[in-house]
């Protein structure tokens, strides 16, 4: 069975102790990175303080049309 918890940073020690209970190899954990939501909260964060630097659309999309042209 494969699950997906999401346990509460105060519950952590808890959590690992309860793990720990359970015969090896009976559980295989794989931490998971921050959610997409967390990383686009923090950039808007990032870009609402001015620390983001940033470029005009067509600017970017410019850049992007003139490397796949340099690969042909």
């Amino acid at each position: 069975m494969t699950a997906l918890l999401k346990v509460e940073s105060q519950y952590v020690n808890q959590f690992q102790e309860l793990i720990a209970q359970l015969p090896k190899n009976a559980v295989n954990i794989t931490p998971i990175k921050n959610s997409l939501s967390k990383e686009v909260e923090k950039r808007i964060e990032h870009y609402k303080r001015g620390k983001m630097e940033t470029t005009p659309f067509s600017e970017g999309l410019n850049s992007i049309r003139e490397g796949l042209l340099n690969r042909l």
